[in-house]
């Protein structure tokens, strides 16, 4: 079926509208192209702002111009003359590169070859020579110098106090004293060990004040070394007789020790006893020398009163426990003063480079520039001898003393009368080596270095020295030292033998000869000790006679006289009751743990023992000694010598055919 078409709408009049004013508004080719010209016109403008600005701004000249007048204007000119001398002066960058250039230029290595002359060459070489040569001394050659000894302090038993400021500090373990202090005892003991020189023993209920702490033979401003205020103080002194002694001061008076053993009391009054060689009392401007057996009662008024101990004395616990201490810490110290002696040897003899060191040491001497630099270093080179010889034995001992000797000598004679050599000796080989090896007795290893000073010292001229000691005595009074010790240990049956060996030397001090060379005081002292030694060789004999001059069967005053006749005697030894037996078993328990470590006191243990093997009552007192001795080894050591000793009774019993009993 075909529909009918429909006849189209009527456009609508705003349609219409729009259409006519669009056609209208469209412009005209031509038009449309001036405006695009009139607008591109317009768009110029910025750069035409461009154009004026390049025009507008001025050249570097004028703007330099502008700107030099405007800093002008804003700050004044400040620079200095010399700024203004210097830009004056200073010439443009081409003069100075054109400068720098040939500059450059002449500063050039030239590789011409230098001429030098054999002589020139010959000189350096020898000045390199003499360079090394002088230092050579520095590489190969020891200090001289030995090490220091402290001032220590420490508690033995019981309560020890120190002053610290103002208060009162426990002693706890070993201190080293730097300035003077004050130190005091409760219920217990104190030991104060004052170098090499002092040992200072305070009983319960003491109290000093030390004050010196300078050791000898060192100047010191102090002459007192310590002030007793209360209570007991035992010394021992090991210092020379010609060297500054150890000085205690009392309220009631000085008391001076050089070598020996002192109980000194403060109470209301002061008193002293002297127990081994000797010691010098000053009162009231006036000196008394005593020797061992000796005592002195210094009360506040009126003089001084001096007379013999009782023997007894020597019995009693504080005397014979610090006795035995003595023994222990003089050979203690013999022997810390050898190793430091050692310890400065350098080089020893029989190494490799020791021949190198004593050229060195030639050399050295041969750059000297003067007698008395020469003469220095041959004493410096005299007292590494006599360290190489605390450092060695045999022969090779003997080789270094005997040198010692000899350089010494030498500068001695060559001296010419120098009073800058005469110094030398007096401070290095009078007064500083002695002071070095003075606590060594007959028996001890460094004795012979002892020996070998005392004889350097006597062989001196007199005209050489300052002052010149005398030491003809000195041997004989350490060998009298080391016979009390003997016969005080038990050994009597050797203390006689010795003892007789030296009647002559004894019987001849009251000599004609003899009072001329020898001092009073030596004399004295020789005697006395003498007379101690007899003494404690007859005490258990004559224990029943009381007095201090019984009991002794000696004169010295004909030297044809026999000194003894022990072989012609018939000594009667009293067994020892068991109180003695405990006494002595504490007694060498006591001087075993003066000593702090393990193998210090097992040492002195072995001491101890062998200077029982000729003891009448050695069995028992070792069975008490293994009761007291802990048991940390040292007991057992004790059980084993006694097994020793029953094993050494049997032998001998069975050999004589007879039957043991028990030990």
């Amino acid at each position: 079926m075909i529909l009918p078409t429909s006849p189209l709408p009527a456009e609508a009049g705003a349609e219409k509208l729009m259409r006519s004013v669009g056609s209208r508004l469209t412009p005209a080719a031509g038009a449309e192209a001036r405006v695009r010209l009139r607008v591109r016109q317009h768009l110029r403008g910025p750069a035409l702002l461009q154009e004026v600005r390049d025009a507008l701004t001025p050249d570097d000249t004028v703007l330099a111009r502008l700107w030099s007048a405007i800093r002008q204007s804003i700050h004044p000119v400040s620079l200095s003359f010399w700024n203004r001398l210097r830009e004056t002066l200073l010439p443009p960058e081409t003069v100075q590169s054109l400068v720098w250039d040939r500059l450059v230029v002449r500063l050039e290595p030239s590789y011409a070859r230098a001429a030098v002359s054999k002589p020139v060459k010959w000189v350096a070489a020898f000045a390199l020579v003499i360079v090394v040569v002088r230092m050579s001394p520095l590489l190969f050659l020891a200090p001289t110098s030995i090490a220091e000894s402290p001032v220590l302090v420490f508690s033995t038993r019981g309560n020890a106090e120190i002053l610290l400021g103002s208060l009162w500090q426990p002693i706890r373990g070993e201190i080293t004293l730097k300035t003077a202090t004050k130190l005091q005892t409760q219920e217990g003991e104190a030991t104060i060990v004052a170098h090499d020189d002092a040992v200072f023993r305070l009983a319960p209920h003491t109290r000093v004040s030390f004050l010196d702490l300078s050791d000898r033979p060192e100047v010191s401003k102090q002459q007192t070394t310590l002030v007793l205020e209360e209570g007991t103080l035992w010394v021992l002194g090991l210092v020379p007789k010609h060297l500054r002694g150890i000085t205690v001061v009392t309220a009631q008076g000085r008391i001076i020790v050089h070598e020996g053993s002192v109980s000194v009391s403060q109470g209301p009054d002061a008193g002293m006893s002297v127990f081994d060689r000797s010691a010098t009392v000053w009162r009231h401007g006036k000196q008394v020398n005593l020797v061992a057996g000796d005592r002195a009662d210094l009360g506040a008024d009126g003089d001084l009163a001096t007379a013999k101990m009782d023997p007894l004395r020597f019995q009693d616990a504080w005397v014979a426990g610090n006795l035995g201490r003595d023994a222990a810490h003089q050979h203690e110290i013999a022997q810390l003063q050898q190793e430091r002696r050692a310890a400065s040897a350098g080089i020893l003899p029989g190494a490799t480079l020791y021949g190198v060191k004593r050229l060195a040491e030639r050399v050295d001497v041969l750059l000297s520039f003067s007698s008395d630099e020469r003469a220095r270093k041959l004493v410096t080179q005299a007292n590494t001898r006599l360290n190489e010889a605390a450092a060695t034995s045999g022969t090779q001992r003997s080789s270094a003393l005997q040198e010692y000797k000899d350089t010494l000598l030498q500068v001695a004679s060559g001296s010419g009368g120098s009073s800058v050599v005469r110094s030398l000796l007096q401070r290095e080989v009078v007064e500083g080596a002695p002071a070095t090896v003075s606590a060594a007795l007959p028996g001890d290893e460094s004795y012979a270095l002892k020996q070998a000073v005392d004889e350097t010292i006597a062989a001196l001229p007199v005209d050489t020295v300052e002052s010149k000691p005398d030491l003809e005595s000195a041997a004989l009074l350490d060998v009298l030292a080391v016979l009390r010790r003997q016969a005080e240990d038990g050994d009597t049956a050797m203390a006689r033998q010795n003892l007789s060996e030296l009647a002559d030397s004894l019987s001849s001090l009251d000599t004609t000869g003899s009072l001329a060379l020898v001092p009073a005081d030596a004399r004295q002292e020789a005697k006395a000790m003498a007379e101690q030694v007899v003494a404690f060789i007859d005490g258990p004999a004559q224990s029943h006679i009381q007095g201090p001059a019984q009991g002794i069967q000696l004169s010295l005053g004909a030297p044809a006289k026999p000194f003894i006749q022990p072989q012609h005697r018939t000594i009667v030894m009293r067994p020892m009751t068991p109180a003695q037996v405990a006494a002595k078993a504490q007694e060498i328990r006591g001087r075993i743990f003066v000593f702090g470590t393990k193998k210090a006191r097992y040492d002195a243990l072995q001491d101890q023992m062998s200077l029982l093997l000729r003891h009448p009552d050695r069995g028992s007192i070792l069975r008490e000694l293994s009761k007291v001795m802990p048991r940390d080894g040292l007991a057992q050591r004790v059980v084993r010598e006694i097994q020793a000793v029953s094993i050494e009774v049997e032998a001998e019993v069975t050999a004589s055919g007879g039957t043991a009993g028990p030990y």
